[in-house]
This record gives structure tokens, sequence and C-alpha cells, in this order.
């Protein structure tokens, strides 16, 4: 198998989650002798499911058609990422009792939602990084300001975050806490806000599952972010970026509310929402729930995204190009919004005195380079 052939039996295999009638299809593929372990452990790392393929196969008596060893390693990293989950919960619960105790609300978002409402079977499937909460933005700073005053210091003193240029404040670290914390003030950047945002849900905010019934989204607007998050604020159709893991999440989703028809409802960006709907569907098999409209562009599109995958030596030159393009419009824009934007002009400023932002901006070079 290549690169791309191997992601795309990964979907396959997550799959099983609502499609457990294809467990004899991936059994024959397991015995054929064609599957890199090596690649499918790399892959599934990268993409952050490799707790979802493993209990995916437990589920459906599979792991006897993998290597001893590498069922042995598959174990030990879900049994640490359910763990890692259920000290994340915990800090959610001290987040949500610290900001109720003073009149604040927040709502959970992306995977700590899923998490705190019962979208998995096990709750170690999910790989988490950080805990994302909403709260309006009059609201947002006071919240920020109260973890601050708990022991959670800021991780990355430079960038717009730093400065009230993005969809979140500050991303907060504390010693004793496993995840980092982002305080959201928006859903989603620029022009994209205007059409889902605080307004727009507030009215369909429901309670979690979870203990203390923590704040989430309804399950339409849940199933909106995920779709907006990546096709905006990743940019994935743009880049051609594809991610399985909030791909898997949709596919969850889905058995709440379909994808297609609440793209169709939104009104707005529905080639970038549909685009995104189409590309999970591929990748994971065409799972029940997950239906788009299929169009010319579509299949142009999922074509690229295979190639990309079937040579990932061209890929990451490809994307290496892209980042330094990036980089030179992000120059040149910030250069002549110094002029015209005050929070712009004080980033620059600030972070320009400080020693510290030239080995942040270096580390970012070697990290893409390496």
């Amino acid at each position: 198998m290549n690169s791309q052939e191997t992601l795309w039996f990964i979907g396959k295999c997550l799959s099983l989650a609502v499609h457990p009638e294809r467990a004899l299809e991936i059994q024959k593929v397991l015995q054929s002798g064609k599957v890199s372990w090596e690649s499918l452990v790399y892959q599934s790392s990268n993409q952050l499911v490799l707790p979802a393929l493993y209990l995916n196969l437990k589920r459906n008596n599979l792991l006897e058609f993998l290597p001893d060893d590498l069922c042995e390693h598959l174990e030990d990293i879900t049994d640490q990422n359910r763990e890692r989950n259920r000290a994340i919960l915990n800090q959610v619960e001290d987040i949500t009792t610290l900001l109720r105790s003073n009149n604040l609300k927040p709502v959970y978002l992306k995977g700590t939602a899923h998490l705190l409402d019962g979208l998995y079977e096990d709750i170690a499937e999910r790989m988490l990084s950080d805990i994302d909460l909403l709260l309006e933005e009059n609201e947002a700073k006071r919240a920020w300001d109260l973890l601050k005053n708990k022991g959670y210091v800021e991780h990355n003193k430079f960038g717009e975050t730093a400065f009230g240029e993005h969809r979140h404040l500050n991303e907060l670290i504390k010693d004793n806490k496993i995840a980092s914390v982002e305080v959201h003030r928006r859903l989603l950047e620029g022009e994209y806000d205007k059409k889902f945002n605080w307004k727009t849900v507030k009215g369909k905010i429901n309670k979690s599952q979870s203990p203390l019934g923590a704040l989430i989204l309804s399950d339409k607007d849940m199933t909106l972010h995920n779709m907006m998050n990546v096709q905006m604020n990743d940019k994935a159709k743009s880049t051609y970026k594809l991610l399985l893991r909030q791909s898997y999440d949709l596919m969850l989703l889905a058995k709440r509310e379909n994808p297609l028809e609440i793209s169709k409802k939104f009104g707005y960006y529905f080639d970038k929402l549909n685009t995104y709907i189409a590309l999970s569907a591929n990748i994971l098999d065409s799972p029940n729930g997950l239906d788009y409209k299929d169009t010319p562009k579509i299949k142009r599109y999922i074509y690229r995204i295979k190639l990309i995958w079937k040579y990932p030596t061209i890929a990451n030159f490809s994307s290496k190009i892209y980042f330094i393009f990036f980089r030179i419009y992000r120059y040149i824009t910030q250069f002549f919004l110094f002029f015209f934007k005050s929070s712009v002009r004080k980033r620059i400023i600030s972070s320009l005195k400080n020693p510290d932002y030239y080995k942040a901006h270096w580390a970012m070079y070697k990290k893409w380079f390496s």
C-alpha cells in the first residue's frame, strides 16, 4: 500500500463505528500481507486517530489479525489517552465551576464538547490537545483573567491571539493541568464570523451529558461548526488539507443530524461545506449520513487530494512552497496594516523589542523545514 491507500484503508476501518458489517472486508485486507504496519501507525498517529482505529478494530474482533507487539503498543497508547481525557474532563469541571461562580457560562466546543456529550462509545477515541470554550465577546476577557488569577499563564506571548486580533484569546496553560485552554470570543475568523457567531447560536445552547451539565452547542450548530472550522479556520479546502480526526467526528455527528441538509439550510458557503462532506465521505468509504452533492468539481478536488497523498514527497515540497508564499504575503500585509491598525502596530513593536520573539519565529521555520 502507498501512503494514500494506507490512509484510505484507515478511513475504512474507522467507518466500522457506523458500519460493523464491513469487518469481514477489512479482515481480508489485514490478512493479505499488503498492509505496512509502520505506515498504518504513522498515518494514524499523524491524523490523531490511532486510539479510534484501535478501538474500532477491537470492537469488531479484528485485533487477532495484527501483530501481537503492535496490539500491545496500540492498547498502551489508547489506555494513556483514556486517562488523559479523564483528567481533561476533570479540568473542564474545575473551569466550569470557577466561571459559573463568577456568573459566566462557558460553552464548550469541538473535541471537548464531544467528550462532554458522549459522542464516542469510549472517551479514549478522541485525541485532544486543548480545551476550547466560547463566551460572548465582552465576557471572554473576564473569563480569561479569572483563569490567569487561578494560576494559568500565557503559552505564547507573540502573535494575533495576544493582541486581540484572533477568534480566541491567547492560549493558557497551567503546570499541574494536562490541557491548554483557549477562550473563544468568536467561532470563525474574518468575514465568516458575520454568518455564524454568538448571536446565531446563543438561543440554541444545550446542556451536555456531563455531571455539571456543561454547556455545548446544539447538534446542528456543532455539526456546522465542525464543517466551518475545518474549511474556514483551518483553510482545508484551499490548502488541500485532509483532517481525518474531524471527518471521523463528522461521521459520528451525522448519526444525529444530516450535514448536507444543515449546509443547504445554512445557505452560505455551501460549496466549501459540500466539498468537506464529500472528502469525508470518500475517505470513510461512504458511510450512512454523509451524503453530498456530487459534481465534476468535487471529483477533481478528491482526485487532487488522492494524488497529493499518493506522492507525499511532492506534497511535502508543495506545502513548503505554500508556507513560503504565505509568509511573504503575511509580511507584506502586516507591513501595510502597521500604519492603519493599532493592534497590529502594538503587536509588531512589542514583538520586535523582545529577543524571545526571534527565537520563536526561527523555531517556526525550523519546524517547517526540518
